[in-house]
């Protein structure tokens, strides 16, 4: 049954948190109304930015340096829990 599916990320395995049942806080921004100097805050403040656009569109349209890309595609749920790090919260 499991013949041919990908290893599980290692994300379900680091699960301290409970995080993969009740999700992290995220926000969205449509293409085309992005404010690069805010994203730029956003990241020396830590925050995980993801390009959802197309690999070639990232590699050679530009992108805000410290961004990761995941294309918005079938694979996507897959490569997020593999590229998107496992992050604990702080009480």
């Amino acid at each position: 049954m499991l013949a041919g599916q990908p290893r599980a990320a290692e994300v379900l395995r680091r699960d301290e948190a409970g995080l993969n049942k009740e999700g992290r806080a995220f926000s969205t921004v449509p293409a085309g109304t992005v404010d690069v100097h805010a994203l730029d805050r956003k990241l020396h403040e830590g925050a995980l930015i993801v390009d959802m656009r197309p690999a070639a569109d990232y590699a050679m349209g530009g992108h805000v340096p410290g961004t990761i890309n995941i294309p918005l595609n079938g694979s996507f749920t897959t490569w997020a829990g593999w590229m998107i790090p496992s992050l604990r919260t702080s009480t």
